[in-house]
């Protein structure tokens, strides 16, 4: 038994995945750009209760970007971590299709929905609407609690 040596498995040791960094460089543009997105598409009445939701979206943005960064710092990488990429990419593309579904109310009348200038029906665009403000809203909370957890594993190590 001279020449045996003991040695411990190694893991492999996985690629870097490209859309996880461009997810990462995403967080930034995202606290701007979605809460903005939903005050273009507001034209009426929808206008005040985008300005209200409008600090709830970037608190919620902030939080996820300090969470994901906090865990990037630990590790020393520049990706969003392998749990919170799927929701969040979710949560994005909710909250881009989302103000494109919801109509607006003003003193003249109601105002379509954007997306029904394409002809769409109005039950499709509800239903559009539906799915796109629980992957919004569901993904953005699940993304938030994801990286947190991500974050306190990165800290551990």
């Amino acid at each position: 038994m001279s020449g045996y040596q003991a040695t411990t498995p190694q893991r492999p040791t996985r690629p870097a995945h490209a859309w996880r960094g461009t997810l990462y460089w995403c967080l930034i543009p995202a606290i701007i750009v979605l809460p903005l997105l939903l005050l273009v598409t507001r034209q009426g009445w929808g206008f005040l209760f985008a300005l209200y939701a409008l600090p709830v979206i970037v608190i919620v943005e902030v939080a996820i970007l300090v969470a994901v960064r906090s865990r990037a710092k630990a590790l020393g990488t520049q990706q969003v971590g392998p749990l919170t990429c799927w929701p969040l990419l979710l949560h994005y593309i909710g909250s881009v299709i989302l103000p494109f579904c919801i109509g607006d109310a003003t003193d003249q009348g109601n105002v379509p929905a954007p997306l029904q200038i394409f002809s769409i029906p109005e039950p499709v665009v509800e239903v559009i609407a539906t799915v796109t403000g629980a992957l919004a809203i569901q993904g953005g909370l699940v993304a938030l609690i994801l990286a947190i957890v991500e974050a306190v594993q990165a800290r551990r190590r």
